[in-house]
């Protein structure tokens, strides 16, 4: 999973396309409220702590592998029943410890050959017939912006991994999972202007992490107009989004 370190308060400031996402998911999410929910790459933390504002005795964790993102979260979101942790989705340690695990919009930061680990990692992390709300961005017939991104970067190697349904759900039973729903979303979100160089200003960076300011615009441009050949208008972002709620059987 990329461990780059994103500017928190950034990113919590353009995340309009990600709270709208994160909105759809909560609503998903069934809750009692006495469940201890795990969220998977957490981010700034404004998911995790609406899912906290849900329970009224049980308790929610965040994990994230960026630093500055955990500590944004522990600062901006404080509630008794709430915590942050560092953590990676390769190396969930705990066990059985949850009812829910949540995942938003941040498995697909996986090596291929890393996704087995995290499947095994929640599996471990949930309680017996503990459930599994994951959404992450999977494999479609249009060409994704991740690999416009890779292939301007010339980066033969790089991080994502977008699974198609029939790989997913055949990984999910190998693991352990009955899947009880999954689906593949054809979604788009359009920008205001500019509002896409802004937002690849700060979701860019295992990219563009290393670069100088010009060439982090020469580099976000390059892919944005090449990206728009692909959906044809400019700052319009479309993307596949699966869906799955799986149970530990």
């Amino acid at each position: 999973m990329i461990t780059t370190e994103w500017n928190a308060a950034a990113y919590h400031q353009i995340n309009s396309l990600q709270q709208w996402q994160a909105d759809e998911s909560l609503s998903q999410l069934k809750l009692l409220g006495e469940e201890d929910v795990l969220d998977v790459g957490c981010g700034d933390g404004r998911v995790t702590a609406e899912v906290a504002s849900r329970l009224t005795s049980g308790t929610a964790l965040g994990i994230d592998p960026s630093h500055k993102m955990v500590d944004y979260a522990r600062q901006t979101y404080q509630r008794p029943n709430l915590s942050f942790e560092y953590g990676d989705a390769r190396e969930l340690s705990y066990l059985h410890r949850f009812d829910r695990v949540f995942s938003f919009n941040a498995l697909h930061w996986l090596l291929r050959t890393d996704f087995p680990r995290a499947m095994d990692g929640l599996k471990r992390s949930l309680k017996p017939g503990g459930r599994a709300l994951l959404r992450f961005v999977g494999k479609g017939p249009r060409t994704a912006l991740e690999v416009v991104a890779a292939e301007v970067a010339e980066d033969h190697a790089s991080p994502f991994t977008h699974l198609t349904l029939d790989e997913f759900y055949s990984m999910a039973g190998l693991h352990g999972f009955a899947v009880e729903s999954l689906s593949l979303l054809d979604r788009h979100w359009d920008f205001e202007p500019n509002g896409f160089v802004e937002w690849a200003r700060t979701t860019f960076v295992p990219w563009t992490g290393g670069m100088d300011q010009p060439s982090q615009d020469r580099f976000i441009h390059t892919v944005l107009d090449r990206y728009q050949q692909i959906v044809g208008r400019p700052d319009r972002f479309a993307f596949y989004q699966m869906v799955s709620e799986l149970v530990l059987v």
